[in-house]
């Protein structure tokens, strides 16, 4: 649900004539890749798991850079706090 969330807001944000094919082609590849691991983890009969190493991806950015951003872009404050 956050991600689908993230995912529209920063559609909006996105240049039309820059970002959106190279986000689509990103999102059909990390698409693909889960379907794969799906694919394998019923071959096995195994339960998949998935982690974000959320501590990593937020350690590349710059903090206070980031948080104005989301208040410029009028992010939700409900969603700003679950980040």
């Amino acid at each position: 649900v956050l991600a689908n969330r993230l995912k529209r807001k920063a559609e909006e944000i996105l240049v039309k004539e820059t970002g959106r094919v190279e986000a689509q082609n990103d999102y059909r590849g990390q698409i693909f890749n889960i379907r794969l691991l799906a694919e394998k983890y019923l071959q096995h009969q195994s339960e998949p798991y998935h982690n974000i190493d959320f501590k990593k991806a937020f350690n590349c950015v710059w903090h206070y850079v980031f948080w104005q951003l989301t208040k410029n872009y009028n992010f939700e404050n409900n969603l700003i706090e679950v980040i």
